[in-house]
């Protein structure tokens, strides 16, 4: 009986972790068409960069997609959700080669999701890694959150900095 009672939970833990995911990632999509849509890079060297492709509703960032490329790996990105421009969610997804043109033009492009961050108030509250919950005692929670958290501000005064390029020329 404990056991059909534990698996209940289990099963209601992951329907309500996915209506969350699914929410953060559909009122993105539902909005969309509204939002200005930016999209610069930054190259690491010849052959590698970065790709950013920011979108916003007036002056508020609502979501920052990274896309690092290079000659010789698959792309990889990331999916930066803000609310009020704090961190809400962050998707890393892997993509293949013949994608990387769609996903720098803002294409809807599909893509698998290997690892899921959900924030609230600026603190890491459920993370999901290759579909599995990491339990938040696992020792490399804090140092996932400090490092996510600061990428989420580096993404924002990136494109800031951005702005302040094109101002300037």
């Amino acid at each position: 009986m404990k056991f059909i009672y534990y698996l209940l939970l289990i099963a209601i833990f992951a329907n309500s972790v996915e209506a969350q995911r699914s929410s953060v990632e559909t009122n993105f999509e539902n909005i969309k068409p509204k939002l200005s849509f930016f999209h610069y890079a930054e190259g690491e060297d010849a052959s590698s960069g970065y790709d950013y492709l920011v979108y916003r509703k007036k002056s508020e960032v609502i979501k920052i997609r990274i896309v690092w490329s290079s000659s010789t790996n698959l792309p990889e990105v990331e999916d930066y959700y803000y609310e009020r421009e704090k961190p809400v969610l962050l998707v890393k997804f892997s993509a293949r080669k013949n994608q990387y043109k769609s996903l720098v033009r803002g294409t809807n492009v599909q893509l698998k999701w290997s690892e899921k961050l959900f924030f609230t108030d600026s603190k890491l509250k459920t993370w999901i890694e290759k579909g599995k919950s990491v339990d938040s005692t696992d020792s490399r929670w804090n140092e996932t959150e400090s490092q996510v958290l600061d990428s989420f501000k580096y993404g924002l005064e990136g494109f800031r900095q951005y702005l302040a390029d094109i101002k300037k020329k």
